[in-house]
């Protein structure tokens, strides 16, 4: 008589809790990499002042960041008038963050409508802005594998 036995239910309940323990890992991970998105995007604005193709954000055809008249109310509220850099109340700043993220996507954005309705404006003048360079994509892709792998 040949007789087999498996400890097939054994096998699949490891590998259903290895396949949960990555699951959480890799969602940690996205969670780790869209913060990072939302800190490189916004650090790009604010320092550099370019928008997502790295060109230089400005309000009119003699390349000045503002005009005169708003570089003067942006110097009245402590504001630098040298770049464009999105940021004068800071409410923009501040409506941008992590709207959800699972182990497939990861999503940002702006938290009310006025905020949301003033990004798509500054993106119809500037060009993109919201979105990755390809060096914060490398950014971002590293902090993710970081998280999964460590």
């Amino acid at each position: 008589m040949i007789r087999l036995e498996t400890n097939i239910n054994e096998f699949v309940v490891q590998v259903r809790n290895d396949f949960e323990q990555q699951n959480e890992r890799v969602q940690v991970a996205m969670r780790a990499g869209i913060f990072s998105a939302v800190a490189l995007v916004s650090d790009r604005i604010k320092q550099k002042g370019t928008n997502t193709a790295g060109e230089r954000m400005h309000t009119n055809k003699s390349n000045d960041a503002y005009s005169p008249q708003y570089a003067k109310l942006r110097a009245k509220k402590g504001r630098q008038t040298s770049k464009v850099d999105l940021y004068l109340s800071g409410d923009l700043s501040r409506a941008l963050q992590v709207i959800d993220h699972s182990p497939t996507e990861a999503t940002a954005g702006f938290l009310n409508d006025t905020e949301s309705q003033k990004a798509g404006y500054l993106e119809e003048f500037y060009g993109e802005i919201w979105g990755l360079t390809s060096e914060e994509q490398t950014d971002v892709t590293a902090v993710i594998l970081d998280e999964i792998f460590k």
